[in-house]
């Protein structure tokens, strides 16, 4: 919800594509890369003792709730680059984007703080890896440039992005472990 948010967003009062459809596109894609390996995730032992149904309501809103910081970090990413050239605007949102679609994957896995949870699979990871290493590499690749509109980005742009990958994590995991621990306190 808050890459829907922040781009409609975006869309409605930049006046630059901030990121090309093709992009949203491969965004997705690559998103969805270490999703296949769900099945292999190692699971907290309170969720295996009492498992949960599944609860539309309850899922939807954590994704509203999610979703704020996740489109306050884009605007505001936004707003930081801006007044850069169009294709290099284009180029970070799309890394950023990818980044943030990939880094809440760990987030959203448990209701705990990241660092309370039991450890994702090494085939989680290694998938997580290589969805991580294939959104960087195309905006490197001179076909992929073509194909994709991107422009490669300084090390500092990354540097910059990793450090907002880093500040939104922590951001997302405590409005997480916030939200179950309010929804615990609520009268069934």
């Amino acid at each position: 919800f808050g890459i829907l948010i922040a781009l409609s967003i975006l869309y409605l009062f930049s006046s630059i594509l901030p990121i090309l459809p093709i992009q949203a596109l491969l965004n997705n894609l690559i998103g969805d890369i270490p999703l296949i390996t769900v099945f292999s995730d190692n699971v907290d032992d309170e969720e295996i003792v009492k498992p949960e149904k599944h609860n539309m309501k309850e899922i939807i809103f954590i994704s509203l709730v999610l979703g704020l910081p996740t489109a306050i970090f884009e605007i505001v990413y936004f707003v930081f680059i801006r007044l850069q050239p169009e294709k290099m605007v284009q180029t970070s949102l799309y890394v950023f984007l990818t980044f943030q679609a990939l880094v809440i994957f760990y987030v959203v896995r448990t209701k705990k703080h990241f660092w309370n949870a039991k450890r994702p699979s090494t085939l989680m990871n290694i998938f997580f890896l290589l969805a991580f290493i294939v959104s960087l590499g195309v905006v490197y690749i001179p076909k992929f440039q073509t194909w994709f509109s991107f422009v490669p980005l300084s090390l500092s742009a990354i540097g910059v992005i990793f450090s907002l990958m880093i500040l939104y994590f922590l951001s997302a995991d405590f409005v997480k472990v916030r939200y179950y621990g309010w929804i615990a306190t609520l009268p069934e």
